[in-house]
């Protein structure tokens, strides 16, 4: 895992015993026992990730580090096997390791988002809405920044809906401000939902919020999902006439969209009319343009993009290598994908499996 210590060949070694031995139902914690593992938070955290979709291995692997000497689980470890149980909808077992972490001290606000959440998505209302009096038995402050965290981790796993309900049934709990309705409004406008989005948009106003550039830039990304351009459009001129003044955020969401109709000369001047307006640059939008270009097979164009990045001290992210190792790869130099990842790595910047996999996939293009 990204930023993990734990040495890779000990999480291969602890998962081979599990695999193996968990199936054929034979004494694995035993066996685990006579391996001499050096048992860190690192190594747990990475092996339930490894079987993260296996829930039983899991937990019988969590219980047994729990009784290893000179081992206890921090909050960090909890959490991880909090999110397997509550993904497998193993909800006493979540309950009851949550308030173990309680009695031992180890609860964090991650914990009851992790909890909060399993419930919503299985629509468990109830008992999503109960977390909040485990929050107050453990002395959880439960106030508005609270509720937004969950509304907004609803939205963000496209439960638009599951958020609205659960915003109905506390209402009465707490006073909403701009950032409730941000939040509410992004998750009817993940799953493009954007007669609910203009419903809590309206509702946001005639409680006297006046939609900050946030919420501009949520509607404006909800109007373009859903293939409504002219319309955001309409809204990014409005923007630019009456505010909030778009910022480059606003600019890249525009620009994103031209780039994936190949409109880049459109994309250019509103490029350029960003630059103008004194908003920076960042990757995100370099990403886009440079896709949009490489997508035509303009390679004179991506260059000079690249070359504008490294002047404006803008250095590229894990994303925009993406980008370039597909269009590398797109263009069947697997060898010169494999230069350019490695140049990723020297630069400090995580390689994402998705960039393992397009290297993988392009030997293979070639080998065909």
């Amino acid at each position: 895992m990204v930023g993990s210590k734990a040495d890779p060949k000990e999480v291969d070694r602890v998962c081979k015993v599990i695999d193996e031995l968990f199936s054929l139902d034979r004494n694995m914690e035993a066996v685990l026992d006579e391996c001499g593992i050096n048992l860190s938070h690192d190594l747990v955290v990475d092996v339930l990730e490894r079987f993260k979709h296996a829930r039983k291995p899991a937990f019988r692997f969590f219980c047994w580090a729990a009784q290893r000497p000179g081992y206890a689980h921090n909050s960090r470890t909890y959490n991880a096997m909090m999110a397997i149980l509550g993904k497998t909808r193993q909800f006493e077992t979540m309950v009851s390791v949550l308030e173990e972490m309680g009695e031992k001290g180890l609860l964090t606000m991650e914990t009851f988002l992790i909890s909060m959440k399993a419930f919503a998505a299985a629509k468990e209302r109830k008992k999503a809405i109960g977390i909040f009096e485990l929050m107050k038995k453990y002395k959880f402050k439960v106030g508005v920044e609270t509720i937004n965290c969950l509304l907004d981790a609803l939205g963000r796993a496209k439960l638009g809906k599951e958020a609205q309900l659960l915003f109905e049934k506390l209402e009465h709990r707490f006073t909403p401000n701009i950032q409730t309705y941000t939040v509410l409004l992004n998750g009817w406008c993940r799953v493009k939902n954007l007669m609910d989005a203009g419903k809590v948009w309206n509702e946001m106003i005639d409680k006297g919020f006046k939609p900050d550039i946030v919420a501009h830039n949520t509607m404006l990304e909800g109007l373009f999902k859903c293939k409504k351009r002219s319309d955001a459009i309409k809204l990014f001129e409005v923007m630019k006439a009456k505010g909030p003044s778009p910022n480059a955020r606003s600019y890249t969401i525009l620009i994103r969209d031209l780039c994936k109709q190949g409109k880049m000369d459109e994309a250019i001047d509103y490029f350029e009319e960003m630059l103008s307006s004194g908003s920076e640059a960042d990757a995100a939008i370099f990403t886009c343009l440079v896709t949009g270009f490489g997508n035509q097979r303009k390679m004179d164009k991506v260059f000079a993009l690249l070359k504008e990045m490294k002047e404006k001290g803008c250095p590229p992210d894990a994303r925009l290598y993406n980008a370039l190792i597909k269009l590398i790869i797109n263009r069947r130099m697997p060898d010169d994908a494999v230069i350019l990842y490695k140049k990723m790595i020297r630069n400090g910047i995580q390689p994402t499996i998705h960039s393992y996999n397009m290297l993988m996939k392009s030997f293979f293009m070639t080998k065909n």
